[in-house]
């Protein structure tokens, strides 16, 4: 007589994972938590601090995946603006950066080695804002490594 394939064990969590899972506080948890009680400046800075993370986990997740998709590794044979060599994520980094700022409003422009100039997102800038490449001081602003 045939045996019946044996039913696979449902997990059970142990009471110290359950309660590890329970009173685990992560970053993004704790200052959802207190997000009321920031002031609005400290509240821009946490919906900044929230777009690096989003855009580094995006980055993250591409890189992971990296080898099983075509064109997403390599060089694309441009130089940036340091003279180093364009690397495909450099510029896959520097799109989903500019896309999670963008998307924030809190951000008028960006900078970064895969750009030329400063990347302005003139929707969210204050009106009467000047474009900083009006601004020779502000031709190369502090830029976020990507």
């Amino acid at each position: 007589m045939p045996q019946e394939p044996m039913a696979s064990p449902i997990y059970q969590p142990s009471e110290q994972a359950r309660s590890l899972d329970r009173d685990c506080t992560t970053l993004s948890r704790h200052v959802f938590q207190q997000l009321q009680s920031f002031s609005a400046d400290a509240q821009d800075l946490s919906a900044l601090m929230s777009r690096i993370g989003l855009a580094a986990k995006l980055t993250a997740r591409r890189l992971s995946r990296a080898g099983l998709m075509e064109n997403t590794l390599g060089f694309t044979g441009e130089t940036n603006v340091q003279g180093e060599e364009v690397k495909r994520m450099d510029l896959y980094a520097n799109e989903v950066f500019i896309a999670a700022f963008q998307q924030s409003g809190l951000v008028c422009r960006l900078a970064s080695e895969e750009m030329e100039k400063p990347y302005y997102i003139p929707e969210n800038c204050p009106i009467g804002a000047i474009p900083c490449s009006t601004i020779p001081s502000m031709a190369h602003p502090t830029s976020i490594s990507t």
